[in-house]
């Protein structure tokens, strides 16, 4: 599995954004850390996980009901409207 978070990929640069953007953010306070500041990327963070977690259940999930309708999982079922 890849690596989002190393450099140059998407994760690894909105990480740096938001680590720059606190670190801005305490100099305009004039403080080294703000406990609001970090609570902020914290719960963020926190609500990130419970998603992809989310989605991951999600796609295990629709690979079960696949399986159980003898369906390949590579070939997507048509969505709602395309089946009439």
């Amino acid at each position: 599995m890849e690596d989002e978070f190393r450099l140059g990929r998407p994760c690894g640069e909105w990480y740096n954004a938001a680590y720059e953007a606190a670190n801005r953010l305490n100099q305009r306070l004039g403080t080294q850390e703000d406990a609001d500041v970090d609570c902020i990327i914290q719960m963020m963070l926190y609500i990130s996980r419970r998603l992809s977690l989310k989605l991951f259940d999600y796609g295990v999930l629709c690979q079960k009901e696949q399986e159980g309708r003898n369906e390949s999982p590579l070939v997507p079922r048509p969505l709602q409207d395309e089946a009439g």
